[in-house]
């Protein structure tokens, strides 16, 4: 469903008012059930076609008998509306728009130029899955032309998560963008200020403006909640506001206090209610300001959280947290500092306590017991402790390659 055509040996486009010819002027009733019929061509294969409009009121124009080949043969209704709404959004912003544009050895769905003409974008939408040398193939034609690509694609392929794309799901509007695009929400770091990414949607027609206007900027990241197997990948992110946050004055403490996270649950030995420490929150006493959670993870951290936690932290039957020591492993085959049933001192395994594998228990307990309001809210304050012990732990926690711990 191609939106231009040659008429009379000049181009046209349905996608405008005037045709893309404000000059002569032109109107879509001067090609629409004309008699006789106005003498329209295929920019590609030279072929008669005339206008037509769909059962959807979609203008486009169609070949009279269908060529062997063109390049505008199987274009579906959705790549004609997906087309279509990146050139209204770009005209609207103040870009110049050529739809199914060509240059001497490249193609490009819609392409956009800014006012100041310095920067040019191809859109290209691909509705089915093609081979990655062909999608690298198209890029590089478009690259030297100085031209950047931005892949409107349906699903997330293989070929399309280390290039610029947009993941477009849907078959029919609204268009929604539902992957490859993130939000972000500010964080307090020991070391200063930093961003979270976080997996969002929003509607394509939104994007595709803020793109062109420069609030969005393609940039490696991956959720907060990917393990470390998943390799980051190129997303939309609105980097601007990002790093203005980020490159704002800290003005961080010396010294903060840390609240300990606790894990309820029930002892597989003793049928027995205990608590294991799995992070901690460093808070600033002065403000009640948060900072980035610290898994206990490492060995090395929750050993120096046990001895921060004796004498300041009372443990009793409504406080049952269990000993903090080296215990042996049997499944893992190793020694190691881990918590422990307050009860019956049983190790409470890290791959259990931090998600990395199921509970063996899960069948005959309850994984999450019931625990009073009063004794889970508790606020186990340790510390103060220095900044530079913080950024340590830190360092420390995000060298365990096992599925971390964040607080809920």
């Amino acid at each position: 469903m191609p939106l231009t055509a040659l008429r009379n040996g000049d181009l046209i486009d349905a996608s405008r008012p005037d045709l893309g010819q404000p000059q002569l002027p032109l109107s879509w009733a001067d090609v629409y059930r004309r008699r006789p019929r106005a003498d329209l061509r295929c920019r590609d294969c030279g072929t008669p076609m005339c206008a037509k409009v769909s059962s959807l009121k979609l203008r486009f124009f169609a070949h009279l008998r269908r060529p062997a080949t063109c390049v505008y043969n199987g274009e579906t209704v959705a790549h004609h509306q997906l087309k279509t709404l990146i050139a209204e959004v770009a005209r609207s912003a103040g870009w110049d728009v050529e739809v199914e544009a060509v240059g001497p050895d490249w193609r490009a769905d819609v392409l956009t130029v800014s006012p100041e003409g310095d920067e040019k974008i191809a859109w290209e939408v691909q509705r089915s899955p093609i081979a990655a040398g062909i999608a690298e193939e198209r890029m590089l034609r478009h690259d030297k032309a100085g031209v950047t690509t931005i892949w409107i694609a349906r699903r997330n392929w293989p070929w399309s998560r280390p290039v610029r794309t947009l993941v477009v799901a849907g078959s029919s509007e609204p268009w929604v963008v539902s992957g490859r695009l993130a939000d972000w929400q500010p964080i307090l770091h020991p070391d200063g200020r930093k961003v979270q990414w976080n997996s969002s949607s929003a509607e394509l027609r939104s994007v595709v403006r803020q793109i062109l206007l420069g609030d969005l900027t393609c940039h490696k990241w991956k959720p907060p909640d990917a393990t470390w197997r998943i390799p980051f990948e190129l997303g939309w992110v609105p980097l601007q506001a990002a790093d203005t946050w980020c490159n704002a004055e800290p003005q961080l403490p010396e010294r903060l206090m840390a609240r300990l996270e606790l894990k309820w649950t029930t002892c597989y030995r003793c049928d027995q209610l205990t608590a294991a420490v799995v992070g901690l929150i460093p808070i600033d006493p002065s403000t009640g300001r948060e900072y980035e959670a610290i898994s206990t993870q490492h060995e090395k951290i929750l050993d120096r959280v046990w001895s921060d936690m004796r004498g300041v932290i009372n443990r009793s039957e409504q406080l049952p947290i269990g000993v903090i020591k080296r215990r042996s492993s049997k499944q893992m085959g190793v020694d190691y500092v881990s918590n422990g049933c307050y009860s019956c001192d049983t190790i409470l395994g890290n791959q259990y306590l931090y998600g990395a594998a199921p509970w063996p228990w899960e069948n005959k307990h309850r994984i999450e017991p019931e625990v009073p309001d009063a004794v889970r809210d508790q606020a186990l304050l340790i510390g103060p402790l220095d900044i530079g012990v913080l950024r340590k732990m830190l360092r420390q926690a995000s060298s365990v390659r096992t599925i971390p711990w964040l607080p809920h």
